[in-house]
């Protein structure tokens, strides 16, 4: 389900957060026509840097 699919199913439940934060990143590759498991090495360093922004996000969130 997309980020935009779920906003629009808790709009329509009448559950719509005031805020929302969403960190992702896209793949690299989709590993062709037999597919591919596991992350890229690319992808595995945007998790590692995404982690701070992470952890930042749930902080402010906790301060609030």
């Amino acid at each position: 389900m997309t980020p935009q699919a779920v906003l629009e199913m808790a709009r329509a439940i009448g559950t719509l957060p005031a805020e929302v934060l969403i960190v992702g990143c896209e793949p690299e590759t989709l590993g062709g026509e037999d597919g591919q498991l596991g992350l890229t090495e690319t992808a595995d360093r945007a998790v590692d840097a995404a982690l701070p922004v992470i952890e930042s996000l749930i902080a402010r969130i906790q301060e609030a």
